[in-house]
């Protein structure tokens, strides 16, 4: 069995059975919305060790459509659900379980792959047991200090938008980039200026301004 042969015949295995698992398969990542919590687990088939190597990471479900309704993308949520899991522009999910499995008999990988895929749904398990909610989510972000735009996220759908302006603040002065920068304008600045406009910011500032020209204009 050459490389190449390998590679499709592992991977039309994971298709199988997590399938009969009730999971969706696109590509190398399987994937599926459970409780309001989208899970994603890929594979990366290595031929020359016969390796299963990848992630097992989840988020709220909720979190994508809000980062796709505040970077002008609301069309987004609509899209197919594999998208939450290799669309350009999305919230990372978090990481909870890493594998690196050796198929053992390559002509018959069905062991090793039904294992991993028990011990997946294992871990799904656990995190539904949890009764995550976006607060708990952005606490294990917090924590984790690696995803700035998903504690960003978390925080504009808590409506927490002072938070959101300190922890731009916090970013910045650490150099600390969103990664992400629509049409010219990053993703900082995005959400700063929805912040200020919820906050009425920008408004007062205006409101300022425009009686001062009407005071001078009187005078």
């Amino acid at each position: 069995m050459t490389n190449k042969e390998k590679e499709k015949f592992f991977t039309q295995t994971i298709k199988k059975l997590s399938k009969a698992q009730k999971w969706k398969f696109k590509g190398y990542f399987i994937f599926k919305n459970i409780n309001d919590l989208f899970f994603e687990s890929n594979f990366y088939i290595n031929p020359k060790t016969d390796n299963l190597q990848g992630n097992l990471a989840y988020k709220p479900f909720s979190l994508d459509n809000t980062f796709w309704k505040l970077t002008e993308m609301p069309e987004n949520s609509k899209l197919p659900l594999s998208f939450r899991g290799d669309a350009a522009f999305r919230v990372s999910s978090f990481d909870i379980y890493k594998y690196d499995v050796q198929i053992k008999n390559i002509e018959k990988p069905e062991k090793e792959i039904q294992a991993l895929l028990d011990t997946i749904d294992k871990k799904v398990d656990q995190i539904i047991a949890k009764n995550i909610r976006i607060e708990d989510f952005h606490d294990t972000l917090e924590k984790q200090n690696n995803n700035p735009v998903g504690v960003i996220t978390c925080l504009m759908e808590l409506e927490e938008y002072e938070k959101v302006l300190q922890k731009i603040d916090i970013y910045r002065k650490a150099d600390i980039h969103s990664g992400y920068s629509f049409e010219g304008r990053d993703f900082y600045d995005l959400i700063e200026k929805t912040c200020n406009k919820e906050l009425g910011i920008g408004n007062s500032v205006l409101m300022k301004i425009g009686k001062r020209i009407s005071e001078i204009f009187r005078n």
